[in-house]
């Protein structure tokens, strides 16, 4: 199941050719969900702003504009106006007619002196029926810039007539800064031990401190609704989530990862561990790039390492993807490799992703409509994990590195240690544990109930794209209600909320569904979605999250969420 990828990574000074060959130097609530794929207003953009360095040679020849990072030797990121420029610059090109300028929504803000951002977009199709929808988002912390520069600089590329077949198989949405507020607070201070760029890097948080990549369940941020509004109105068969990763002291510049959430749809997940990604990486390696699934290097029980994957829970963007029956794939560029080599390697990785979708398109389309068709089909099992663990492990030798420190001094008066890979590598033999299994189950009922939903529970299946209804008529039927043996409440807050666990069991009772009560059916393309949500015993939950609260402090010996096991009428 595993490719034993084990080419020696790049350094950075091999990949000066490339980068030469390149051009490259060396060295606010969102407003509806129908608004999720409207043009931004002209007045919502800045004026434009240079893209390059102040008093930096203009743009290469045939260049449409510089990143940030290639005007400055790779001394800084982009801040959101220089974005913005480049978008304007993108969509004023001869190629600007395959571009459409978005605005999404709005970020939180930070108050009165920094109010809420733009949350940009630009779509790239020629408009043809039937293209594979690929969703590119970066930056969804605002410290992790990678995935941003490299965002920017393939839509250019695509401008300037390079990959142009692409587009013959692919409609491309970019979201090159999916966190504006974490872009903005650009500081020296941030990621202090990552490998630059000197100015620094943002926040990792949202203005409203949130981390936006814990927050697909609760959906509390208006950035996290402004994506559900576009995973709703563009429906992306392919999801791309770029990150930057530190830990382990490891040879790899960059490391990915599918979903992780066990119980997904059995063809997608195999589709993508299987074939996907192990193609994508052979790509990587033809380019010089050694890569790897996700994860860090830790202890085990019994003494001895194993490289383990983290976390299983669709809190994560990608775990929570795989749950709409679409394809993810989370990509981390190396925090200790030099920011040039970073942008290069996420750069390609994504590039590679983009070739092997258009080679697939078809199949992948295919394959994304079928799993839908299973989730609606009411013959077809499904099941809601209810405790998961770690894959056994397996031998996989790991390639780790000796990291330089260096010691810096901050301009707020504090000090840090940059840590640099040097690339001298060491391969360990080791063990590998980059999958999650399911350990228990419980099998998905025909359907939900909740005699009495309140506005947050109903916007909040709203904001997911689950379907339900409303009982126009009271209903006599039976149900499981479960009944609550032990409810416990984490002792530390986190992300605002002190998570909720609950124990119990289900018992069969005869109920009466009042006019108005909420129903969700199985039988729809988001069922394990719906399951997550709603279910008690569910690991990631509204319950979870505390949005069952009031109804417990009422009666906290049973659940309000009955599973059904047929529908009323």
């Amino acid at each position: 199941m595993h490719a034993d990828r084990t080419a020696r990574p790049r350094p950075w000074s091999a990949l000066l050719p490339l980068l030469a060959a390149l051009g490259l130097p060396g060295p606010l609530v969102a407003r509806s969900l129908q608004a999720g794929l409207d043009p931004a207003p002209a007045s919502a953009a800045a004026s434009p702003a240079s893209a390059q360095e102040p008093g930096a040679a203009p743009p290469a020849a045939g260049r449409l504009f510089l990143t940030a990072p290639e005007a400055s030797g790779f001394r800084r990121t982009s801040r959101l106006a220089e974005v913005e420029s480049a978008l304007e610059a993108l969509k004023a090109s001869p190629f600007g007619e395959f571009c459409e300028r978005l605005q999404l929504g709005y970020s939180a803000g930070r108050g009165a002196e920094a109010p809420a951002l733009p949350l940009l977009a630009l779509r790239m199709t020629d408009r043809k029926p039937g293209r594979l929808r690929v969703l590119v988002l970066a930056n969804i912390h605002g410290g992790e810039v990678e995935g941003k520069e490299a965002s920017l600089m393939l839509m250019r590329e695509l401008a300037e007539g390079r990959h142009r077949g692409l587009l013959e198989r692919l409609e491309l949405l970019w979201i090159p800064v999916y966190n504006p507020d974490g872009n903005e607070a650009i500081g020296p201070w941030n990621r202090v031990e990552q490998n630059g760029p000197e100015e620094g890097v943002g926040e990792r948080a949202n203005g409203l401190g949130l981390d936006l990549n814990r927050d697909l369940i609760k959906a509390e941020a208006p950035e996290t609704r402004a994506l559900l509004g576009i995973l709703a109105r563009f429906n992306p068969h392919l999801l791309l989530d770029l990150h930057t990763t530190n830990g382990t002291d490891h040879g790899y510049p960059l490391t990915y990862a599918t979903s992780l959430t066990p119980g997904l749809d059995a063809d997608l997940s195999a589709y993508a561990e299987q074939r996907f990604l192990p193609a994508v990486a052979a790509r990587m390696a033809e380019q010089g790039f050694s890569t790897f699934d996700y994860g860090n290097l830790e202890s085990i029980e019994g003494g001895g390492e194993a490289w383990r994957s983290f976390d299983a829970r669709p809190r994560f963007l990608t775990n929570y993807i795989g749950l709409r029956n679409r394809i993810p794939i989370l990509s981390e560029a190396f925090s200790y490799a030099d920011f040039g080599l970073r942008i290069e390697a996420t750069r390609a990785f994504v590039l590679a992703c983009l070739e092997r979708a258009a080679e697939e398109a078809e199949d992948i389309r295919r394959r994304v409509e079928a799993a839908d068709r299973r989730c609606m089909d009411p013959a077809q099992p499904l099941a809601l994990p209810l405790a998961v663990a770690l894959e056994p492990p397996w031998p996989k030798d790991i390639w780790l590195q000796r990291i330089e420190e260096l010691e810096l001094s901050l301009p707020d008066g504090g000090s840090g240690r940059r840590r640099q890979a040097t690339w001298e590598l060491e391969r360990r033999p080791s063990q590998a544990q980059v999958r999650f299994l399911s350990t228990a189950l419980r099998s998905l009922p025909a359907g939900w109930a909740v005699a009495a939903p309140n506005a947050a529970l109903l916007e909040t299946l709203a904001w997911h794209g689950v379907d339900v209804r409303l009982l126009e008529r009271p209903w006599d039927g039976s149900a499981e209600r479960f009944e609550i043996s032990e409810s416990r409440l984490a002792s530390r807050p986190f992300q605002g909320h002190r998570e909720r666990s609950l124990r119990g069991a289900w018992n069969l009772t005869p109920v009466r569904l009042p006019a108005g009560a909420l129903v969700v059916p199985r039988a729809q393309p988001l069922a394990r979605l719906a399951a997550w949500l709603l279910e008690p015993e569910s690991l990631d939950s509204w319950t979870t999250w505390n949005g069952f609260d009031a109804w417990l402090a009422e009666d906290p010996s049973h659940h309000p969420v009955l599973r059904l096991a047929q529908l009323p009428d």
